[in-house]
């Protein structure tokens, strides 16, 4: 007697007895969603025995799902606690990954190509971060004369 792979309820090449079936979902009415701040998360949300628990506006207990805290909204402080420098582009405060012997030879060659072609500039080269592209982990830069 042989054995065979295939269980005995199934030929091949027949259809799937689900085929062709839909299956519905049941639908919430009503239920509204709200990402709470960060600081107001952290004031209703409580955990204990790693189990989160929700307290209403007057203190009780209340069964919701936990979204995830959006940031905090800025506020006065954080508006006016930027970088000092306006008339620099704000993307020459942030950090980048740059590899050293190519900045020095983007340096060298910008250097002398300004000094050639405009031996009396006065001005400073700095980073044209209007024009910088990001390649993978590393970025392509240019100078640009003040």
């Amino acid at each position: 007697m042989r054995l065979s792979k295939r269980k005995a309820g199934f030929k091949k090449g027949t259809a799937s007895p689900k085929k062709g079936k839909t299956v519905a979902f049941p639908t919430v009415a009503g239920n509204k969603y709200v990402r709470l701040e960060k600081k107001a998360f952290e004031r209703r949300v409580h955990t204990s025995n790693n189990v989160l628990t929700f307290k209403d506006t007057d203190g009780t207990d209340t069964t919701v799902s936990a979204l995830r805290p959006r940031p905090n909204a800025f506020n006065v402080v954080d508006e006016y606690s930027g970088c000092g420098d306006e008339s620099l582009h704000p993307d020459l405060y942030t950090n980048k990954l740059m590899v050293q012997a190519k900045v020095h030879a983007l340096f060298n060659s910008a250097f002398k190509k300004h000094r050639h072609d405009k031996p009396n500039c006065e001005g400073d080269l700095n980073f044209d971060a209007a024009n910088s592209v990001r390649w993978g982990m590393g970025w392509r830069e240019r100078l640009k004369c003040t």
